[in-house]
C-alpha cells in the first residue's frame, strides 16, 4: 500500500499566504511612513477673514513692495448684483488683521475694446510672473 503525503502542498500554500501577508504588511507600512503629516505652528499666526459669500480666500498669493509684505487674497464672487470679483490686500507685518479691498473690477480699460465684465470672477486666479516679479490677476 502506498502512502500519499500532502505536506508539500500545504507547505507551499502556507508559504504563499505568509509571503503575501508579509508583502502587504511591507507595502502598508511604507505608505503609512511616507504619508506622515506634520503640524504647522499656530503660535503668533495672523488670521484674515472676509465675506464668505464672496469666496474670500479662494486664491492667495504673497507679494512684496515698497510698503511691505502682503497677502493678496482673491474673492471671485465679490459684488452684490454682478459678481465681478475682486482682490484684497492684507498686511503681513504689523498688528492689523483686516484687509483692504482693491476695487480692481472697474480699474482696467483698454482703448477700442468693449469690456464685458458681467460675472467675470476677478481674483479666480492669482499667479506670479517670475521674469518680472509682477502679479497676474485673471478672470
Amino acid at each position: 500500500m502506498q502512502r500519499l503525503h500532502f505536506t508539500h502542498g500545504i507547505k507551499s500554500t502556507m508559504e504563499l499566504i505568509w509571503g503575501n501577508f508579509f508583502f502587504t504588511l511591507v507595502v502598508i507600512t511604507d505608505r503609512i511612513w511616507r504619508s506622515q503629516s506634520f503640524n504647522v505652528g499656530t503660535a503668533g499666526a495672523k488670521i484674515f477673514s472676509g465675506p464668505a459669500e464672496e469666496e474670500f480666500g479662494y486664491t492667495v498669493q504673497q507679494a512684496t513692495n515698497y510698503e511691505g509684505k502682503w497677502l493678496l487674497v482673491g474673492a471671485p464672487w465679490s459684488g452684490l448684483t454682478n459678481r465681478k470679483g475682486d482682490v484684497y490686500k492684507c498686511p503681513v507685518s504689523g498688528s492689523r488683521n483686516s484687509c483692504d479691498k482693491l476695487n480692481l473690477q472697474d480699474s482696467v480699460s483698454i482703448p477700442d475694446v468693449t469690456s464685458v465684465n458681467d460675472n467675470m470672477s476677478l481674483g479666480l486666479t492669482l499667479t506670479r510672473m517670475p521674469s518680472s516679479d509682477d502679479l497676474m490677476v485673471c478672470y
